[in-house]
C-alpha cells in the first residue's frame, strides 16, 4: 500500500504544505497560484494540478481485496468527491470571468500596440493595456478570463479561468 505522500510524488504533485488553507468547502489548494489541488474524503483523495487539468485518485488500504459492497462504497465516496471538484472549479470560472469583466470594462477600446503593428493587422473586439493587448477568452458569448499579447510573448490569462477557447479578431490593413 503506497501512502498518499508517495502516490502525489509518484505523478510529480508536490504535498502540500502544513500551512495550506481549506477553501470553504474544504480543498486545499496550494503554490503558485493555487496551482495544485487535494480533497479527502474518509479514506479516499481526489487531487490534481490545475495548469494541466490532470487529476489522480487515491484510495487508502488500496492493497486489500474489497466485497462489493466496499467497492459500492469507495465509488460513492469517489463520484462525492468529483462533484464537489466540479462545483469548486465552478466557483472559481465564475469569480474569475466577474474579475476579467470588471478588468476588461476598465481597459480603453482604442489604442496603439507594437504586437497589431509588426503583424500588420487591426483588431477588433480587443482592448488596450499600456504595452499589451487585451485579449478576451469567450466560452460562447460569456467573457471567462483575458490574456494579453505583447510584442515578444502571449501572456498569461487570468487564473481560475476558463480556457476553452482563444480568439484574436485580427485583420490585414492592407
Amino acid at each position: 500500500m503506497s501512502n498518499l505522500h508517495e502516490t502525489m510524488a509518484a505523478v510529480g504533485i508536490p504535498y502540500p504544505p502544513a500551512r495550506a488553507k481549506p477553501t470553504s468547502n474544504g480543498f486545499l489548494r496550494w503554490d503558485k497560484n493555487n496551482r495544485y489541488w487535494l480533497k479527502l474524503l474518509d479514506g479516499v483523495a481526489l487531487f490534481g494540478d490545475f495548469n494541466t487539468g490532470e487529476s489522480h485518485q487515491w484510495f487508502e488500504n488500496d492493497d486489500k481485496p474489497l466485497d462489493a459492497e466496499q467497492v459500492a462504497v469507495r465509488r460513492a465516496k469517489m463520484l462525492a468527491l468529483r462533484k464537489e471538484m466540479d462545483e469548486e472549479l465552478l466557483q472559481q470560472h465564475e469569480k474569475t470571468a466577474i474579475s476579467a469583466l470588471n478588468q476588461w470594462n476598465g481597459l480603453p477600446e482604442t489604442g496603439s500596440s507594437p504586437y497589431l503593428e509588426k503583424k500588420q493587422v487591426r483588431a477588433l473586439g480587443l482592448r488596450f493595456d499600456e504595452d499589451a493587448l487585451a485579449v478576451p477568452i469567450r466560452d460562447n458569448l460569456h467573457m471567462s478570463s483575458v490574456t494579453w499579447a505583447t510584442i515578444t510573448s502571449l501572456r498569461n490569462s487570468l487564473h481560475g479561468g476558463q480556457k476553452l477557447s482563444r480568439a484574436l479578431a485580427c485583420y490585414p490593413t492592407r
